[in-house]
Parts: C-alpha cells; sequence; structure tokens
C-alpha cells in the first residue's frame, strides 16, 4: 500500500507537471498571437541584441524573416556607428533614470533607405537596463508626410487669400 501510495503520488505529479507545461505552451502561443497582431515593431532586446521580434518589425525594416533580425545587433538599424553611440548612452541614462526611454530619429532599412521612426523602450529591471528592454517602434514616415502636406495646404490657403485680398484691392481702388 505505502508503495503503491509512494508510486500514485509521483504519478499524479508528473501528469500535474505535464498539464502545466501544455497551459504554458498554450499561453506563449496567445501571446505571440497578440504581439504579432500590434501594427508596431516590437522587440525583445538583451544587451543591444535583438532577441526576438514580430512580423511587423521584420516587415518595417524591409527583411524577409525573423532570423535576418534576431540574434543581431541593434547597430544595424543606426546610420552611423556615433549615432549607435549616442542612443546607447541616451537610452541608458533614461533607462536608469525613469524606466523608459522616448525619441525619435531615423534609422535604416534593409535596403540602405531611411525612415522617421518613434522609438518606445522600457526596461525590465532597472539595475541593468540593458540586460532585458521592451522596443517599439513606429514607422512615422505617413504621419511626417501628411504632415507637410497640411502645411503645404495652410500656406496654399494664404497665398490664395492673398492673391484675393490683391485682386479686390485692385478692383476697388
Amino acid at each position: 500500500l505505502v508503495l503503491l501510495n509512494s508510486i500514485s503520488r509521483h504519478v499524479a505529479l508528473a501528469i500535474e507537471r505535464k498539464e502545466a507545461e501544455e497551459k504554458i505552451k498554450e499561453q506563449r502561443k496567445i501571446l505571440e498571437k497578440i504581439l504579432e497582431s500590434f501594427p508596431v515593431g516590437i522587440a525583445l532586446v538583451q544587451n543591444r541584441t535583438f532577441k526576438w521580434v514580430n512580423s511587423e518589425m521584420v516587415g518595417m525594416f524591409g527583411y524577409e524573416t525573423k532570423g535576418e533580425l534576431e540574434n543581431k545587433s541593434v547597430r544595424m538599424i543606426y546610420t552611423a556607428v556615433e549615432d549607435y553611440d549616442y542612443a546607447g548612452r541616451t537610452i541608458y541614462e533614461s533607462l536608469i533614470n525613469r524606466g523608459a526611454a522616448d525619441y525619435e530619429m531615423d534609422v535604416v532599412k534593409k535596403d540602405g533607405t531611411l525612415f522617421p521612426a518613434h522609438i518606445l523602450l522600457h526596461c525590465t529591471d532597472s539595475n541593468d537596463p540593458m540586460a532585458w528592454t521592451i522596443a517599439t517602434i513606429i514607422d512615422m514616415s505617413h504621419r511626417k508626410a501628411a504632415d507637410k502636406e497640411i502645411c503645404e495646404r495652410e500656406r496654399l490657403q494664404g497665398v490664395l487669400e492673398m492673391a484675393g485680398a490683391v485682386c479686390h484691392e485692385i478692383n476697388q481702388p
């Protein structure tokens, strides 16, 4: 009886462990689907190396597979070494002081073209902020183009109003 009781406890523990593993796998799949569905680039960065990226991030930078970004240095998205070093210092200070860093800069696609990006970083440990950082990157190209179009429209509207006023003054001296 004692032997059977002992064996049944071990079997029950093994079953519970297996069920817990299955539940963790299922939750991981759900979490990954959620992160993949976001319309912004999301990355897990460890010591300035991409450890995980979502599909939006891959497409945003012009790559075809996650493997082209994962386990690569974040240096690949900066225009120059100076930008990489400067960003590293400023990000580190912000992460230490506030636990987050928020900035805009031009980043490089795979083909070498630049695009404006809004980058938001959150660290998981303020004692060692570069150990694990969550990065979200938003492509600002469309917003910048829309702002430029609005500015052009406003300027054109001003020119039209001034032309109307000049015509009125010419016709009504």
